[in-house]
């Protein structure tokens, strides 16, 4: 499990402990997620939602535990390694995400354009037949090549986005801790 803190490596909420490496800090209250208890997830990338600064711990979680998918809270935390600050590596996986982001929306932008293209085609073809029809037939084209790039693009977004791109992330923020010598 990880947990972030702020540089100091102190708890939030005016309680002010420091966190060390093989204590455990306790709280005598009823685990909530999300609103007391001792939190941390089972990913660095999701502990990095939650993060209330950049130094990184990898803890266990004791006593009474509530789990999730992204996040447990418990009543127990115990610190097993300090990453330390680890801003750097931050800053690096934030460009890399905005990398592959402006690349996926490219991507996306010329997926949806080839289908706006398709789908104007169709409408002229099936508008070449009928003189009549050809404006009526181009109107039609021209706000379905509209409708198609925006649903297009939005789908094709939506679908990279969830794909496999959290696994990318998380192997490349794991291989970043590694270079950095953590």
């Amino acid at each position: 499990m990880y947990h972030f803190t702020n540089v100091a490596g102190t708890l939030k909420y005016d309680d002010g402990r420091q966190v060390v490496v093989g204590e455990t800090l306790t709280v005598t209250c009823q685990p909530v997620l999300c609103e007391r208890g001792l939190h941390a997830s089972p990913r660095i990338i999701d502990a990095l939602k939650y993060a209330p600064g950049p130094r990184l711990w990898k803890v266990d979680l004791g006593g009474f535990v509530v789990r999730d998918v992204d996040k447990s809270v418990a009543t127990e935390r115990t610190a097993v390694a300090d990453y330390g600050d680890i801003t750097h590596t931050i800053v690096r996986f934030a460009q890399w995400c905005a990398k592959r982001a402006a690349h996926a929306a490219a991507h996306a932008a010329a997926h949806a354009a080839a289908h706006a293209a398709n789908a104007t085609a169709a409408y002229a073809a099936h508008a070449a037949n009928d003189d009549a029809a050809a404006a009526h037939a181009a109107a039609h084209a021209a706000a379905h090549a509209a409708n198609a790039t925006a649903y297009s693009a939005a789908a094709y977004a939506a679908h990279a986005a969830y794909s496999n791109e959290k696994m990318k992330q998380e192997r490349y923020f794991h291989l970043a801790l590694l270079i950095k010598g953590n």
